[in-house]
């Protein structure tokens, strides 16, 4: 029975042997790096190996494939703080929280 949505196989289903990983790692991370080869339009195929997930292309998407998650992977590492929050005025008291509510 042929998959539905074509993009999640099981190990030890038919795969062509034409297709090559570029990403292997957790569910939640291969959906993630899978939305970046969504983003640029390569077509990939995920497959549950053993306890993790794979990223498989066509071998002439492979170094774009890769190129891309390799620049995406790096983008990720950079931490970003919180911006400090900005009161325009410093020596009002923050409004306490609305605790009930008007009916006229």
């Amino acid at each position: 029975m042929p998959n539905e949505w074509n993009t999640m196989r099981m190990a030890g289903d038919d795969l062509e042997p034409s297709m090559v990983a570029v990403f292997r790692g957790s569910a939640a991370e291969g959906l993630e790096f899978g939305l970046v080869l969504d983003a640029k339009g390569i077509s990939y195929e995920r497959l549950r190996a053993g306890g993790l997930w794979e990223l498989l292309v066509a071998p002439g998407a492979a170094e774009a494939a890769r190129d891309e998650l390799g620049r995406y992977a790096e983008e990720r590492k950079l931490r970003r703080q919180a911006p400090v929050p900005f009161n325009p005025y410093p020596a009002a008291p923050s409004a306490p929280p609305r605790t009930h509510s008007f009916s006229y």
